[in-house]
């Protein structure tokens, strides 16, 4: 059984190809910028619907956050309460590990 081997007659035989290598032009450039066009509309539309999620997020955020402030003050003692159950039920759960 033979081995084959990396000598220095291979790897001239290599240099040798990738002199003659010679870049080949795309054989459909139309194609090329269509799906370069395509990219683009698609990035686009990504990042519409990105800021689009951040606008909404934010929004929520601080109706979310007027509605928690607005039910304190309104009820400090039932905040408290819901609260601390939710303080004891975080620590029996943790204390089960």
């Amino acid at each position: 059984m033979q081995t084959t081997s990396s000598s220095p007659a291979n790897s001239a035989d290599t240099g040798d190809a990738m002199k003659n290598y010679a870049p080949r032009k795309s054989p459909q450039p139309a194609a090329v910028s269509h799906l370069g066009a395509f990219a683009r509309d698609t990035m686009d539309t990504v990042q519409k619907v990105v800021d689009d999620g951040k606008t909404a997020a934010k929004v929520q955020y601080e109706a979310t956050s007027r509605w928690i402030g607005d039910t304190t003050r309104e009820n400090p003692v039932r905040a408290l309460s819901i609260v601390a159950a939710a303080g004891l039920v975080i620590g029996l759960l943790l204390g089960r590990r």
